[in-house]
């Protein structure tokens, strides 16, 4: 018992590192036994205790005061202490307090025992916490000092009468035993405590003396014990070190990996190995790796499984799972798992981790080639039977089955024997000798049918045989039948109408018929000398040779063709052939040829006849530059490519229209409608009329058609001519105007053909030559002109090339009544397809003009001077090397210069090395001087350089000037800097004019697009929607804000652009009850607010997205507007999944025939005006969906 309550007492659950804590809770332990024993005694020695009320109170106060007991046990040792320091003075003077509440006086025992009672629960705090502890021993005396303190008040407060001596204690009766005991209880325990320290203390110093020199001895002895353990420690670690070598080299040659996890399934220790195995880099922190993030959804938590049924079984076990590594690798692991104790006895689970990857494909491969070799065993064509060394059946495929017409259980584990009809054991011993042992043989069925068979022998190991069966029954009949053949071929083949031969695989004849030799015009001896190629046309060599490659290849058995043969007699002679290969089954490399072959020169003959006259129709047909048609059913059966490209269709879009007269003008449709009925009908065999076709685009073009009646495929069709005389009607027209022109002039107009015959020939030519329109026309030129007035017939050929353009060249003509002066000039003369066709002389009577100018040059000396002085710069110099001869004022002014020192220059002198377009100044001078002097005059415009350097823009006016002296050059030089630079004003003004054009424009599309936005609006007021017509009014309100700040801009930003595109699209998605998504895809890298567009650019296409392709289609649309860039571009990408341009446009004919879209075509005029001084690209596409038009695509690139 006392033991017992020792125990209780010093039980603490202290750990070894708190042992300095051990006393003040051995003596908290003390105090609380001290009290609670106090109370005991309290309770037995005292009679006016024995009753039920106060053994109640006792047995309260017992448990109060046992409390530390369990505070202790829950390590609250401070909680404890604290407990013991104020509950005791606390509780027992409240108790004292109202037990004896409502007595006069109390008896000074009661009065001292309390006071004496609180100042020893005083001492408690101070045995308790130690002086070490101040604060705490302070704060726990506390409550007692206040009671202490406040002693006289307290009994005050309860109305309590004390400190008169001699006052019977009425309460407890006995006064002086219970003080005297309380006292003795009190001291005792006070000096049994004092005496328990002390005691301890002293032990305590006796401990810690003995303690030391245990300590000592004990340090003496370790480090002995130590330096020894070092030693031997140093040698196992070496040894550890070499075997921890052996088995990291062997754990990695294994793919082996050591691991360690927690009882939860979290590893904390993996060897390199492992990370090496699951692919991670070996500074990846253990704990952070979950094994379950490589698993397979369904096997994520068989790990961790596994770690808890070892943990609770504690045995030894092993799992395999298939991981996927961080960089996708697929492998099989094999984990075995093992439980140990750490020094703490704590169960954890250690490991090895195997890659049984290759294994593990391994033994999937075995499987599945398993597999495999039992579906071929099963699936096999041939019979295939297992047999033991008796010749039992083992097994047997469905093929075997079959063979013998019986059930499995009829002959599994029956002998085999008993259905051969020969001797297998001694075909077994005989396959030992020979490999790829085969034989022939005969097998009963369990019918009774014989078969033949062909049985091949292999050996499954050494007790068990395999036996493949092929049943041959079949090929022997035919071997029967081959042989029948054989005599009825040898039958055929003598006697057969065509010629027959066989050849060897070299092309040698080895076998021919009479026929054979009949056709070719030798004996059968001769032919059997010689091969087919020796008899063959060698240009049909080649193919013959392709033909039997491919025979030779496998890749056909026959082929038929028709060649040429050389005929005995040397003649060329055709002949049909149909080649078989003949092959042996055993040996492919061994083979022969049959050879059917029929004479068919005379039909040969008869269709090169044919084709060449086919081909020459269809040639003519097909070359032809005039349209040739079929009708039939009022549809076009053939049309020839002149035809269907003259409409700009193709020939298939050309056959698949419903009426030929959709390619005709209405005006003209009655009429050729009528003309073909009445060819149709045989009233009208043949026609020629000229009627206005219309093409593909709607182009009107004039044909001239011609048709006849014939029978095609059997029934009535027209067959027809069509000439295109668009370009003959226009020039009708024009030669309509040109004729009455050209005949009221007094000008001669000659048109000559090529070759030199005149064509043409008007009044002005009559009256200049004399000569009437019938006399000249269709002679020759140089027999009606007369040769003194035509260039020379060197010239006059280059004119006829277009070689050399003659103008204005004059000549002196004797004519009857004197000299005539005539000028001359060549024109050549083409057609609208730019062809040259001849040439046009135009010849002018110029005596009185040159009597003029004879007359003007003798007053050109009255007009020198005012030529000297005009505003424009007069040069003459030398034609051949450009040196000036005369200098007007105006173009010493000109070129800053003085009158001598341009006399020693040269007109290239004052050119700049190169013009302004590149050309070289001196070698282009060249070229102007000599038109020039061949010409008589030429304009072009020219940069010269004064003595400054300055550059002088000019035009240039050069007119040949003959002289005794030799040929010269009149130059006119005219400053035309002032008109460039006006050009230039002009250009900025039609530049503005461009911008105020475009402004005015935008300022026509902004109530465009505002009328019908509040067609919008007025639509959802007339719904009595009045949410979306505030929503829609409101988004309108910000869209025209935007439009109005930015109207009168040419550019703004591209952020502002997309956020008016973004306010419209929201308006129509209100409007049309959100019937299409919207999806804006702006490229990432573009910078919005940089970047600037022409503003109001898009909106009308998406506009036209809108109400065009997405509002009629069945079912939600989506728009997409995409804005990336490419290089310097912007491109606007307009996407709609609608119903395509086309059914749009039928639908909106339909619908409203006469609206004319105004958004479209004012965007389209100022992408032009636009394109004046930017660079945008703009096209339309169709998006299709399995050959369907799915949708419309609008692309708008725009260069920033």
């Amino acid at each position: 018992m006392i033991n017992k309550a020792k125990s209780i007492l010093t039980k603490n659950r202290l750990k070894e590192s708190l042992v300095f804590q051990k006393r003040s809770i051995l003596l908290s332990n003390y105090i609380s036994w001290i009290l609670v024993i106090i109370n005991v005694l309290l309770l037995i020695l005292i009679p006016g205790n024995h009753n039920l009320e106060a053994i109640i109170e006792s047995a309260i106060a017992i448990a109060i005061f046992a409390f530390p007991f369990l505070l202790n046990h829950l390590k609250l040792y401070t909680l404890s202490n604290f407990y013991l320091s104020w509950v005791p003075p606390i509780l027992v003077t409240l108790f004292f307090m109202y037990s004896i509440e409502g007595q006069e006086n109390v008896s000074p025992t009661v009065y001292d025992g309390l006071k004496f009672y609180i100042i020893a629960s005083g001492s408690i705090p101070v045995i308790l916490f130690g002086r070490n502890q101040l604060a705490l021993t302070v704060f726990g005396i506390l409550p007692s000092l206040i009671v202490i303190l406040f002693f006289e008040s307290i009994f005050s407060f309860f109305e309590l009468g004390f400190g008169q001596i001699g006052v019977e204690d009425g309460y407890y009766h006995i006064n002086r035993i219970r003080s005297f005991i309380a006292y003795f209880i009190i001291t005792a325990s006070s000096f049994s405590l004092r005496f328990l320290v002390d005691k301890s203390d002293l032990e305590n110093f006796h401990l810690q003396e003995e303690l030391a020199h245990k300590n000592k001895e004990i340090q003496e002895q370790s480090d002995r014990n130590l330096a020894q353990l070092n030693t031997e420690l140093s040698e196992k670690v070496k040894q550890l070190e070499h075997r921890e070598f052996m088995l990291s080299q062997s754990q990695k040659v294994a793919n082996i990996g050591n691991w360690e996890c927690d009882s939860n399934g979290k590893f904390t220790f993996w060897s390199k190995e492992m990370y090496n195995i699951f692919g991670f880099d070996d500074s990846t922190e253990v704990t952070q790796i979950k094994l379950s993030d490589f698993l397979k959804v369904n096997e994520k938590n068989k790990f961790e499984d596994t770690v808890e049924l070892v943990l609770e079984a504690e045995f030894e076990t092993k799992i395999t799972l298939p991981i996927t590594t961080p960089i996708g690798y697929h492998k099989w692991v094999e984990f075995f798992f093992y439980v140990i104790k750490n020094d703490r006895q704590q169960a954890i689970i250690r490991g090895v981790c195997k890659d049984i990857t290759y294994f593990k494909e391994s033994e999937q491969l075995l499987k599945s080639n398993e597999r495999k070799y039992k579906g071929l065993f099963k699936q096999s064509f041939y019979p295939i039977i297992l047999i033991n060394k008796e010749g039992l059946v083992l097994d047997a495929n469905e093929s075997f089955d079959n063979l013998i017409e019986a059930e499995r259980n009829e002959f599994i584990y029956h002998d085999i024997n008993t259905l051969l009809r020969f001797d297998l054991n001694k075909a077994i011993k005989t396959s030992y000798e020979i490999d790829n042992f085969k034989m022939e043989g005969e097998i009963s069925t369990i019918l009774g049918n014989i078969l033949q068979i062909e049985l091949f022998i292999g050996y499954l190991d050494h007790d068990n045989l395999i036996l493949t069966f092929r049943d041959i029954t079949e090929l022997k009949l035919a071997e029967q039948r081959i042989i029948e053949s054989e005599l009825k071929f040898r039958t055929s083949f003598e006697f057969s109408a065509n010629g027959m031969a066989l050849l060897s695989k070299e092309g040698y004849f080895m076998e021919v018929n009479e026929k054979l030799c009949e056709i070719t015009g030798y004996s059968a001896n001769e032919l059997k000398e010689v091969s087919f190629s020796d008899i063959t046309y060698k240009d049909d060599l080649p193919r013959d040779a392709d033909y039997t490659n491919m025979l030779e290849r496998g890749e056909a058995s026959s082929y038929n063709k028709e060649k040429r043969y050389i005929h005995k007699s040397g003649a060329i002679i055709w002949v049909s052939i149909s080649t078989s290969i003949i092959k042996n089954p055993e040996n492919e490399e061994d083979f022969y040829y049959v050879a059917q072959i029929q004479d068919v020169t005379d039909r040969k003959n008869s269709e090169s006849q044919l084709i060449e006259a086919e081909e020459r129709f269809r040639t003519l047909v097909e070359r032809s530059l005039v349209g040739v048609y079929i009708i039939q059913d009022d549809r076009f059966e053939y049309v020839n490519p002149a035809f269907y490209k003259l409409f700009g269709y193709t020939e298939s879009e050309m056959l698949s229209l419903n009426d030929f007269s959709d390619l005709v003008h209405e005006d003209d449709q009655q009429k050729i409608k009528a003309n073909v009925a009445a060819r149709m009908n045989g009233e009208l065999l043949k026609a020629r009329t000229e009627i206005k076709g219309v093409d593909k685009q709607g182009k009107i073009i004039w044909v001239e058609a011609y048709g006849s009646n014939i029978t095609y495929k059997g029934r009535p069709a027209v067959i027809g001519t069509l000439v295109d005389i668009t370009d003959r009607k226009q020039f009708e027209k024009e030669q309509a105007l040109l004729g009455s022109i050209v005949e009221s002039i007094d000008e001669a107009i000659i048109s000559i053909s090529i070759d030199g015959f005149i064509n043409s020939w008007n009044t002005g030519a009559q009256k200049i030559f004399d000569l009437k329109p019938w006399e000249a026309i269709n002679h020759q030129l140089n027999e009606i002109i007369p040769s003194e007035i035509l260039p020379n017939d060197e010239d006059l050929a280059l004119v006829m090339n277009d070689d050399l353009l003659i103008e204005n060249l004059e000549k002196k003509w004797l004519k009857k009544g004197g000299w005539r002066n005539i000028s001359i000039s060549f024109f050549p003369l083409k057609d609208r397809s730019n062809n040259l066709i001849g040439s046009t002389i135009v010849a002018r009577d110029i005596t009185n003009r040159i009597k003029a100018q004879q007359e003007l040059k003798e007053s050109e000396e009255r007009y020198r001077d005012l030529v000297e002085n005009a505003s424009e710069a007069l040069v003459v110099f030398k034609a051949k090397d450009g040196d000036f001869v005369h200098i007007s004022n105006s173009a010493i002014d000109l070129f800053k210069t003085s009158h001598d020192q341009l006399l020693d220059m040269s007109i290239s002198d004052l050119s700049p090395k190169y013009q302004p377009d590149g050309k070289e100044s001196r070698t282009q001078l060249r070229k102007y001087i000599l038109k020039a002097t061949k010409y008589n005059m030429i304009a072009f415009d020219w940069t010269f350089l004064d003595l400054e350097g300055n550059q002088i823009p000019t035009e240039v006016r050069l007119t040949k000037v003959p002289s005794k002296e030799g040929l010269f050059v009149r130059g006119s030089i005219i400053d035309i800097s002032e008109r460039i630079e006006k050009n230039k004003l002009l250009a900025e003004a039609n530049k503005k004019i461009g911008e105020l054009k475009l402004m005015a424009l935008r300022s026509v599309m902004s109530p465009h697009f505002i009328f019908n936005v509040l067609n919008s609006i007025q639509f959802f007021i007339g719904k009595n929607d009045r949410l979306n017509a505030i929503n829609y009014l409101s988004t309108f309100s910000k869209l025209i804000r935007g439009i109005l700040t930015h109207s009168v801009d040419n550019k703004i930003k591209l952020s502002e652009e997309i956020e008016m595109l973004k306010n419209y699209v929201e308006l129509e998605m209100l409007r049309f009850d959100n019937k299409f998504d919207f999806e804006l895809i702006v490229d990432e890298d573009l910078d919005l607010d940089y970047i600037e567009v022409p503003s109001l650019l898009i909106q009308p296409y998406v506009e036209n997205a809108i109400l065009h392709g997405l509002y009629n289609k069945e079912g939600k649309g989506k728009l997409t507007l995409e804005v990336t860039e490419k290089g310097d571009v912007i491109y606007f990408k307009i996407l709609d999944n609608g119903i395509g341009r086309e059914a749009a446009k039928k639908l909106r004919k339909k619908s409203f025939p006469k609206h004319k879209s105004m958004g479209l075509k004012l965007t389209e005029e100022r992408l032009k005006l636009i394109n004046e001084n930017h660079n945008i690209s703009f096209y339309i596409q169709d998006v299709m969906e399995n050959n369907e038009v799915a949708g419309t695509v609008v692309t708008i690139g725009i260069l920033t």
